[in-house]
């Protein structure tokens, strides 16, 4: 690695020294996000024996994710990093290892099943030498130098509304809504991060890559999460590092207590953060969020609400009902049929016991290149691209090559035949013959629905009736129902 040299006066002990990143080489959990263990990346070099990889994995939607990479992307880089063939100079050397190292990581999350498809991370990851600083960033995370009297930014914030990002993702068919700040989508409020399949090909698993020479004027570096930095400018989390880190110098202590500055540093910026109410869980602690408990009743409540007789889903998604059936059978037998009519009601169920709606094919849609595999990309580009190399004949049921079915299985449902109709239709056929035909026929499919979509959105008279007429009738169901378990259970009539 020839890429500079380690010059007299530059401060080695930078390196334990990282505030709200990792105090030191082993790594530890700041928030959702994680910290990963430093990676240590061997040189034949006598100008540089070693470089330390710092990362912070902020997760959303569960922890799962975060947690492989703080696990999985330093060694993955390094690996990349060692195996780069290419002759283009150290710094695309350390841009490819990052960039074919988050992807692959990316990918392993899907391939080792490691999270559901919803669940992601940012990951913002630094690597130190003595005479370099790299930083790669992907999402929403931060990386910030303090260099004597000044803070400099290294990593730039993936946000939806930030120019070149909007128009990569309107590029792509997507939409930044703003709910709460901009989102992509309306949901998540990163362009970027690893995981988030449900969300592709908007949210992606690609790093900038940043290159800063060291200085002997190095004091600190800092990696945290958004939580951090929506409620503390990047000048003042730098100038409290410095303060407190000259403090130790001074001292030996942070806070009256014998810990690793870094440590120290770490911990007073998340107290901090808190006191300026951060909304963001930067402690790193395993308490569940409330949402995990809440959010299956809530869903419960609504499909009982309305009195649901089906609910559509997917075969995969069954289960989600479960705890709406249970609810239901349970409500009834302790408050319905002849203990209802004692309480003055009419007797019989308080709530419709929902069965779920599947359809008996293409439930659900599987992906094209990894047949075992729900689809998580949109379907044109998966049909047109992921499978152009196949060669051989598409047949229905073929276990070795699952993705047959789900292609046939898609032309199937799309033109309304029956298995068996189309066996007879495409028997023999190989993806080049057949791919025009699934074609047309996705277009047939879908130009009547775009076309009436078309007329609907357009019609703005008609969209209110619709809506006004649906909010009438959904609230008179669900009056009747809250007033007939008030009843049942002995509340007062509201």
């Amino acid at each position: 690695m020839a890429w500079g040299r380690v010059g007299g006066g530059r401060r080695k002990e930078m390196e334990t020294r990282v505030a709200g990143g990792a105090p030191g080489v082993h790594g530890r959990r700041t928030c959702e996000g994680w910290v990963a263990a430093s990676a240590e990346v061997k040189s034949g070099s006598e100008e540089i024996s070693h470089v330390r990889f710092f990362g912070v994995y902020d997760g959303h939607g569960g922890s799962q994710v975060a947690r492989f990479c703080a696990h999985r992307v330093h060694e993955v880089v390094a690996k990349k990093w060692e195996n780069f063939n290419g002759e283009e100079g150290w710094k695309r050397r350390w841009e490819v290892a990052f960039c074919d190292g988050f992807e692959m990581v990316d990918d392993e999350i899907i391939s080792e099943s490691v999270a559901p498809d919803v669940i992601g991370s940012t990951a913002v990851a630094v690597v130190i030498s003595g005479c370099q600083i790299i930083a790669s960033n992907c999402g929403d995370s931060r990386a910030i130098l303090c260099r004597h009297n000044q803070t400099i930014q290294l990593t730039v914030d993936h946000k939806p509304d930030r120019e070149d990002e909007l128009q990569r993702i309107e590029n792509e068919g997507g939409r930044v809504i703003n709910w709460q700040g901009a989102r992509v989508m309306g949901v998540l409020a990163m362009s970027r991060s690893i995981g988030d399949r449900y969300m592709r090909p908007w949210i992606i698993p690609v790093p900038e890559v940043s290159f800063m020479s060291r200085s002997e004027d190095d004091e600190c570096l800092i990696l945290a999460s958004d939580g951090l930095w929506d409620v503390i400018s990047n000048c003042e989390a730098g100038e409290v590092a410095c303060r407190l880190l000259k403090r130790h110098r001074k001292n030996g202590v942070v806070d009256e207590v014998l810990v690793s500055p870094a440590q120290a540093v770490a911990d007073y910026l998340v107290k901090l953060a808190y006191r300026k109410n951060s909304s963001d869980n930067i402690s790193g602690d395993e308490n569940v969020g409330v949402a995990l408990l809440t959010y299956p009743v809530l869903m419960a409540s609504d499909i009982l609400l309305y009195q649901s007789d089906l609910v559509p889903v997917g075969d995969d998604q069954k289960q989600h009902l479960e705890l709406t059936r249970e609810l239901a059978e349970r409500v009834n037998y302790l408050f319905g049929g002849r203990k209802w009519k004692k309480m003055g009601g009419k007797g019989g169920t308080l709530f419709k016991v929902p069965e779920a709606l599947i359809p008996p094919t293409g439930a659900p849609v599987m992906s094209l290149t990894d047949g075992l595999s729900k689809m998580s990309n949109p379907l044109h580009r998966t049909c047109l691209t992921s499978i152009s190399l196949i060669q051989k004949i598409l047949e229905f049921d073929n276990p070795e090559r699952p993705e047959y079915n789900n292609l046939l299985t898609i032309y199937q449902l799309v033109t309304g035949r029956t298995k068996e109709e189309v066996v007879l239709q495409c028997q023999g056929m190989n993806w080049g013959t057949f791919k025009p035909k699934l074609t047309d026929a996705l277009i047939n499919h879908l130009h009547p629905i775009q076309t009436r979509y078309g007329e609907i959105i357009s019609d703005q008279t008609y969209l209110d009736k619709v809506l006004s007429d649906g909010a009438t009738n959904t609230a008179g169901i669900a009056d009747t129902t809250l007033n007939n378990v008030y009843q049942a259970m002995g509340f007062l009539k509201r």
